[in-house]
């Protein structure tokens, strides 16, 4: 099950956070910028939050330290429709599910299932490279979902 924290779900397999959603009303209650995630994760995500004027200089990223993961980072932003998504540990075990609307955005490396509740389109971010349709997903067993 989800710990909710304002407008932040956080999922965990065992002690290890797998997954945050990120409820479209956060935006409304940030005044300065924020990151959402652990700060050893591979991906980042957060609100960047500035007033009209401000510069952010020219600049690149360095490179993150080597981190070992068992999966890719995923990120998926609801712009349209209503869709329900179950995520699952590492064992196949059911973390819990939760439904995303227009505005909701999930982060997570974890085991997932989409269901589209409606007509939708989401915005999709995963790593890279795209190794192509037949090698990106690996289908695994879970417990049957309700």
């Amino acid at each position: 099950m989800a710990e909710i924290s304002g407008s932040l779900e956080y999922y965990r397999d065992g002690e290890n956070v797998v997954a945050i959603v990120i409820r479209r009303e956060v935006q409304e209650k940030l005044s300065e910028s924020k990151v959402f995630t652990p700060p050893d994760w591979k991906m980042q995500v957060g609100f960047s939050i500035h007033r009209s004027g401000h510069t952010v200089k020219p600049h690149v990223h360095s490179p993150a330290q080597p981190v070992k993961w068992d999966a890719r980072f995923e990120v998926l932003h609801v712009l349209k429709g209503k869709v329900r998504i179950y995520l699952y540990g590492k064992s196949g075990r059911r973390l819990g599910y939760t439904i995303l609307e227009p505005g909701d955005t999930i982060v997570m490396w974890c085991g997932h299932r989409v269901d589209f509740l409606e007509d939708s389109i989401l915005l999709e971010v995963k790593e890279g490279p795209y190794p192509g349709p037949d090698l990106d997903k690996i289908w695994i067993s879970v417990e049957k979902d309700q």
